[in-house]
């Protein structure tokens, strides 16, 4: 990749701070940094940027998506080369405003599902980790653990122990719980979105169902230990009671995310735990599985985080739909998705905000289309995306 310019400015630019916006503001960079916040034009450095009166946002950091996985296997048991799903990836990652990722990655006990099975998600990990210091955007690893997995714990434990996850989620996908109420909402999920056979989703069902009698508690709690352990950050997945959620806070759990039930949205505030929604939720305004409404959530005040779930380039949209909808104002629209992600993710004093002292991870953005359009996208103050529009 080319050096950054030593110093540059944006200029003519509607900065969107954390604490209001400044219009016709200008923004320096020196290394990478933030220096300095002006509420005039300001013009430095050989290859200055007329942000053209249009909004400078903090990068997005998206702490949950699993795109890595549809990039990787597109089609049922249609395979592209890891790296190659990596790169490409990143480039739309960039394209969408996505300055920092977690790639989710699922270790899970389906072994009718070869890319959540341990080999392969821990050759994922490892590709991750080898390219990430040629990546556009900044690039993390967020290991999802099926507390059912029994066979995948040694796994994740060594990666943990290498320094190789960043964030760590636990997840019960047995049925009669969580996202999964009833067994024919799990077989349509397997079959439907997998091309799973009837007999195997049986089997994994059983299966789990066993397991998570035996041992899948105590799988749980010694995984969130471990995480704890090494200053990883743990969260919830599916919550769908205070139950649930004041056990994962006990253990160490700071973020609830994507929580099923309002009983489990409401304990999850009263715990202190981050609540985190979906951007395909936010932007559609009802979840795909018949779960809760973000925006609903949202309007009776709860959400702390935005994620993009499973399509990063639905960031952006959904902002603007919050903002549009009057549900926030597009400073405490811009907090979801980057101040608030980076504070609870143990990030906050290097990226999340446009302040003096943090990283240029920054976007502009151009509202004034029929739908809002990435312009621009930096990180670490290096141009690493930019339309021709």
């Amino acid at each position: 990749m080319t050096d950054i310019a030593p110093v540059f400015s944006i200029y003519n630019a509607n900065i969107v701070t954390p604490d209001l916006i400044i219009e016709n503001g200008s923004l320096t960079v020196e290394n990478g940094i933030i220096t300095d916040i002006a509420d005039r034009k300001v013009i430095l450095g050989e290859n200055p940027v007329d942000a053209g009166s249009r909004f400078l946002i903090p990068g997005f950091i998206d702490m949950h998506s699993d795109a890595i996985e549809k990039e990787i296997e597109a089609r049922p048991k249609t395979y592209l080369a890891t790296n190659i799903a990596i790169l490409e990836l990143d480039k739309k990652l960039a394209a969408s405003g996505v300055t920092t990722i977690y790639h989710s990655v699922s270790f899970a006990d389906e072994v009718i599902i070869a890319i959540r099975s341990i080999d392969i998600v821990e050759s994922i990990v490892r590709e991750i980790t080898r390219l990430k210091k040629n990546l556009l955007v900044n690039t993390r690893v967020h290991a999802r653990f099926e507390i059912t997995n029994t066979g995948g714990m040694a796994t994740v434990e060594k990666l943990i122990g290498e320094g190789l996850i960043d964030l760590l989620s636990v997840m019960d996908h047995t049925p009669g719980q969580g996202q999964f109420t009833n067994e024919d909402q799990i077989r349509d999920y397997y079959g439907e979105r997998f091309g799973a056979e009837k007999e195997a989703i049986q089997n994994l069902i059983e299966t789990r169902m066993n397991l998570r009698e035996k041992i899948g508690i105590q799988n749980e709690i010694k995984m969130m230990e471990i995480a704890r352990s090494k200053g990883i950050p743990v969260a919830s997945h599916d919550d769908d009671t205070a139950e649930k959620v004041g056990f994962l806070k006990k253990y160490g759990a700071i973020i609830s995310e994507f929580p099923v039930s309002m009983e489990a949205v409401k304990s999850a505030r009263d715990n202190g735990l981050a609540i985190a929604l979906g951007s395909p939720n936010v932007l559609r305004g009802h979840s795909h599985n018949k779960n809760l409404s973000s925006r609903d959530l949202i309007r009776e005040g709860f959400g702390d985080i935005i994620c993009s779930d499973y399509i990063p380039s639905t960031l952006v949209h959904a902002m603007f739909t919050l903002v549009d909808n009057r549900l926030k104002t597009i400073a405490e629209a811009a907090k979801m998705f980057a101040e608030n992600p980076a504070r609870f993710l143990g990030i906050g004093d290097i990226t999340g905000s446009i302040r003096k002292g943090l990283s240029a991870d920054l976007v502009v953005v151009d509202n004034s289309w029929e739908v809002p359009r990435i312009i621009k996208t930096f990180v670490k103050g290096r141009e690493v995306f930019s339309s021709c529009i």
